[in-house]
């Protein structure tokens, strides 16, 4: 393929392009589906049962654990009513039973086989915060349990268990750094092809992602912003890579951020295959879910490259170990402490190929890949699952780094437990 200059032309067909990208987000986004509440309350009593829902833990945690949130839900409650409160808190089901007329409480998980009565109060709201204290500082772990429970049982977790949570989101990253595959990748070039002076150049990404799944009735939207830098060495063939994906989502109408930080190096060992050690720490939040963590990953991964005909075909793998801090953390007075580690194997195959003319002055290809990733050590509900993408766009390279390239392309993902999800990319590397 010719290694042609930036120009004024390919200028104008970046800002026509990023426009093509915007718009197509914005058709991609369908009018919101019903999707399952990530609090619900069911309170029963004097023979009258009320459903409602609670959009943050926190109004969650007033409203389900109380006995004046009792009242607000239930018209037909009093402080003296035997009760039932039936709660789901993000999938798992618990209750808050008055089982007499008296200030006792009986709080019970039986997915993790706890039950326990809090009557140390002479009030039932004075119990009710005896039972918040004891989630909110984390006694006996229950909390943690909770959390672990979300990761290994539900697809919505913002941490783990899912491809579009903060652990994902860090493989997906690390893989597309070494491999140049996978989503919004079709324009990061990994080859150890030798090169002249240019090569050194440095290279700025950036990108948009627009992405929706879902799972067992539960709604994610994501808007993920990569940014990266790549700096050649003295040798060219080599390069360090910074890479900061940026990640907004909405679980169900619950906000949560993420953002990760990777560094890595490219190491060519011929001139067609790649290694690139990554080391990387994230962090994610959501006032709303009560959820807080931050992860830390160590990866490898390989690119190796070879042309049938006009068509360049890439082998990618990766091995990566990835780890919660086991730090205690606390969002709206909750110590929340997810305890997980993990080992992944990211495989895949893509090919590229010319589309056999150019646009404004500079080359265009096709690219398609598949990827799979799989995932052991602590269970995870999504631990299997497979993205098919294609792009397409310019594409102009020195020394195995792209440069002035623009790619819009779009990725299907499915996986285990029905998990299913599509996301349009864009990407643009100058």
């Amino acid at each position: 393929m010719t290694n042609r200059p930036a120009s004024t032309g390919n200028r104008t067909l970046t800002a026509r392009l990023i426009g093509a990208g915007l718009l197509s987000a914005a058709l991609f986004a369908p009018v919101a589906a019903f999707a399952a509440d990530n609090f619900s309350l069911t309170v029963i009593s004097e023979g009258v049962t009320t459903t409602n829902s609670a959009d943050t833990i926190e109004d969650f945690v007033d409203l389900g654990l109380s006995s004046s949130g009792f009242v607000t839900l239930n018209p037909a409650y009093t402080d003296t009513s035997i009760a039932t409160g039936n709660l789901n808190f993000r999938g798992l089901p618990m209750s808050v039973v008055f089982p007499t007329s008296g200030p006792e409480l009986v709080y019970s998980i039986p997915e993790l086989g706890f039950s326990r009565t809090f009557g140390a109060q002479a009030t039932r709201d004075g119990n009710g915060e005896d039972l918040e204290d004891f989630l909110k500082t984390n006694q006996e772990g229950l909390l943690g349990r909770i959390l672990n429970y979300f990761v290994e049982n539900t697809g919505a977790d913002p941490v783990a268990g899912n491809p579009a949570s903060l652990q994902g989101t860090m493989i997906a990253s690390d893989f597309g750094v070494g491999t140049g595959l996978g989503a919004g990748n079709g324009s990061r070039g990994t080859s150890a092809a030798g090169g002249d002076g240019e090569g050194r150049r440095n290279v700025y990404g950036l990108g948009a992602r627009f992405g929706r799944f879902s799972v067992d009735g539960n709604d994610i939207d994501t808007v993920n912003l990569p940014l990266s830098f790549v700096r050649p060495l003295d040798d060219p063939r080599y390069a360090i890579i910074i890479d900061v994906p940026l990640t907004y989502s909405r679980t169900n109408g619950s906000e949560s951020a993420a953002a990760s930080l990777g560094l890595g190096m490219r190491v060519p060992i011929t001139t067609r295959w790649t290694l690139t050690p990554m080391v990387r720490a994230g962090a994610t939040g959501s006032i709303d879910l009560g959820s807080l963590a931050a992860l830390y990953s160590g990866s490898l991964s390989s690119s190796f490259r070879f042309d049938v005909g006009s068509t360049e075909v890439n082998i990618g793998n990766m091995l990566s170990y990835i780890t919660t801090s086991g730090a205690t953390q606390r969002v709206d007075d909750f110590e929340i402490d997810y305890d997980l580690q993990n080992t992944v194997t990211r495989n895949g195959v893509g090919v590229t190929g010319p589309l056999g003319y150019d646009l404004f002055g500079t080359e265009t290809t096709w690219q398609a890949s598949v990827v799979n990733t799989q995932i052991f050590g602590d269970a995870v509900y999504i631990d299997n699952y497979t993205d098919f993408a294609v792009s397409f766009g310019t594409e102009a390279s020195r020394n195995g780094l792209t440069w002035d390239a623009i790619r819009i392309g779009f990725t299907y993902t499915v996986g285990n437990e029905g998990y299913q999800g599509g996301q349009i990319n864009f990407g643009y590397q100058f």
